[in-house]
């Protein structure tokens, strides 16, 4: 995670100093990061969780702005919908959590 986080926080860095076309392919090396995490994360929420760091990054930029909301969304009633279950409260949440899963999933695939 702390690698994930640095890797975000060098990005950042790093395009206020880049020319308009090296952050074109920057904001597209984050959304691609972003996808990538998704797809290593395997629903795990510690991981998921991570990945909002770069959603954060994404919200700042007016092109991804729009998805990196829906997708913030679409996060966070995930660890919500994990957070019932575990909690004991979220039995009938199961196949719920993994109906959202999915859809992130296919989003950024």
């Amino acid at each position: 995670m702390k690698k994930l986080l640095l890797i975000v926080a060098m990005t950042v860095g790093l395009s206020a100093c880049a020319s308009q076309s090296e952050n074109t392919q920057e904001e597209s090396d984050l959304k691609q990061a972003y996808s990538n995490c998704i797809k290593t994360a395997e629903g795990a929420v510690e991981k998921v969780q991570a990945c909002q760091s770069i959603l954060a990054v994404l919200k700042q930029d007016e092109k991804h702005q729009a998805f990196a909301e829906k997708e913030t969304v679409r996060v966070l009633d995930y660890q919500n919908c994990i957070q019932a279950a575990e909690t004991g409260n979220g039995q009938a949440y199961a196949k719920q959590c993994g109906k959202i899963w999915q859809e992130i999933r296919a989003n950024n695939e």
